[in-house]
């Protein structure tokens, strides 16, 4: 059991680590592309590297990482595409509130 917990973990981890950095590189070349003139977005993936630290978080062997909030937490704080997300849903919420007290 000891052995399909690493490897689970260890899968986990590598793909929330892989989209983490593609969504930085999202970044990257929607900024290259803006400033070479090229009308061309490179979207995001919001939400699933969170999911898969999620499970790291939940098969891992080891008691430090399960303890407080894990890589769930972390993951979940420094992807730029989760993150991204919960900060437009904020501000459309407060937007929206804003526009309805006004009127």
């Amino acid at each position: 059991m000891s052995i399909i917990q690493w490897v689970v973990f260890v899968f986990c981890c590598v793909v929330s680590l892989y989209i983490l950095v593609f969504n930085y590189f999202c970044i990257y070349a929607n900024y290259r592309n803006k400033k070479a003139g090229v009308d061309k977005h490179v979207s995001y993936i919001p939400f699933v590297a969170a999911v898969f630290a999620l499970i790291a978080t939940a098969v891992s062997p080891l008691e430090v990482i399960k303890s407080g909030v894990g890589l769930f937490g972390v993951v979940f704080i420094v992807d730029v595409g989760t993150s991204g997300i919960l900060v437009l849903l904020i501000l459309s919420g407060v937007k929206y509130l804003y526009g309805r007290v006004n009127t």
